[in-house]
């Protein structure tokens, strides 16, 4: 049975594999979370496992965190995904949902709303052996399951690429699909002391072919043709992943794998996410609220917001534009316009949805129970 709450106050539960800052969309619902308990929110988060450090402490709010536990993790990712999918559902079997919103962000399929991150498995280019792929069919049908469920009420896209995309491959949904609630930045970016400027440019991603990395080197290979003062620093995935693509060259670059962006602010001039599919790139918006220039390709949904104030964008059709674009930004040591995402305003946008469905689901339930009543009644005098 549903139960009205508070009218000002939403009760809602998280769906996310892993709970902390560690990724973009990780940090996504981290910071949503924990903004959305700071205006009195009751929130609840199901994860597979949580992550905590001392720099997350500094947000000391009542949640409830339920991790799950670690699948195998020799298990390729879309089988660890329906393992953690089934896992939630078990777990949402045995809690009392009345009256809280189930909001998921990942490709489970028990939700009210949901979070739409990443890009369409529908947009990726076509083969002519994808229909032998297991793993391309689980990720289409956890991403229809995802967005076309009959449960579903509201799906979020972070861009209106993303929307875009998402109108574009289920235009039957269009009526649950909302205005994109972009990715907002921390405050602690703001206050990032930055060392003299140089000419170091940075990338950050784990996703490093996605996000084209191997693009970048082969435009900073032909730019340390023309300056050899030029430097290039990658984090976020594997060294030994990446050190292929630096076969040709003997100094200039740096691998430092997983290390918080904050850190990599402090070193770099210049960022670069010449991503070849990014529904956003919040690694971007927290560059430029760091003071540095960031150059995106077009194929990225934050590149709407980034304008000659914030830096450049580059069509991924015409690689060498990125090499002038990075010389020109490397030449102007100018400050940067910030876009002053906020979460505070996130937070209040998701509030308002659980709100709203909130709502829908009592006049629902209570269609049902008059529906049924009226059934009884009619049998009665029948």
């Amino acid at each position: 049975m549903l139960q009205n709450v508070h009218p000002f106050k939403t009760r809602s539960i998280h769906i996310v594999r892993r709970y902390g800052n560690v990724g973009g969309m990780e940090r996504y619902v981290w910071e949503l979370t924990h903004h959305l308990a700071a205006q009195g929110h009751e929130v609840m988060v199901i994860c597979q496992r949580q992550y905590e450090d001392l720099a997350q402490r500094r947000y000391l709010y009542d949640i409830e965190v339920k991790a799950l536990g670690e699948t195998n993790r020799n298990l390729p990712r879309w089988l660890s995904m329906l393992i953690f999918s089934a896992r939630v559902r078990r777990e949402i079997d045995r809690i009392n949902t009345d009256a809280w919103i189930i909001h998921s962000h990942e490709r489970t399929g028990d939700h009210d709303i949901s979070t739409f991150h990443g890009a369409s498995i529908q947009a990726r280019k076509r083969r002519l052996l994808d229909w032998l792929s297991p793993r391309l069919y689980a990720w289409a049908w956890m991403e229809k399951r995802e967005v076309t469920g009959t449960q579903v009420r509201a799906v979020v896209p972070v861009s209106d690429l993303s929307r875009a995309q998402l109108i574009e491959f289920y235009p039957y949904i269009t009526h649950l699909i909302e205005e994109p609630v972009l990715p907002a930045v921390s405050s602690n970016f703001s206050s990032i002391c930055r060392l003299e400027r140089g000419k170091k440019i940075g990338f950050i991603g784990k996703e490093w072919r996605r996000k084209g990395l191997d693009i970048l080197v082969k435009s900073v290979a032909r730019l340390r043709q023309i300056d050899s003062k030029i430097q290039l620093v990658v984090a976020g995935c594997e060294p030994e992943m990446v050190e292929h693509l630096f076969r040709e060259w003997s100094d200039g670059y740096q691998l430092l794998g997983w290390v918080s962006p904050e850190s990599v602010f402090r070193e770099i001039d210049l960022l670069v996410l010449p991503s070849r599919s990014e529904p956003f790139g919040m690694v971007a918006a927290e560059a430029n609220a760091a003071g540095l220039p960031v150059i995106v390709s077009d194929c990225c949904g934050i590149a709407p917001l980034i304008d000659e104030r914030r830096g450049r964008v580059f069509s991924l059709g015409s690689p060498h534009s990125l090499d002038e674009a990075c010389m020109e930004e490397l030449k102007h040591n100018r400050v940067v316009e910030k876009l002053n995402l906020e979460w505070q305003w996130v937070a209040r946008r998701y509030s308002e949805m659980y709100r709203r469905i909130n709502k829908a689901k009592i006049c629902a339930t209570h269609k049902v129970r008059f529906a049924r009543l009226t059934e009884i009644s009619d049998n009665i005098i029948g």
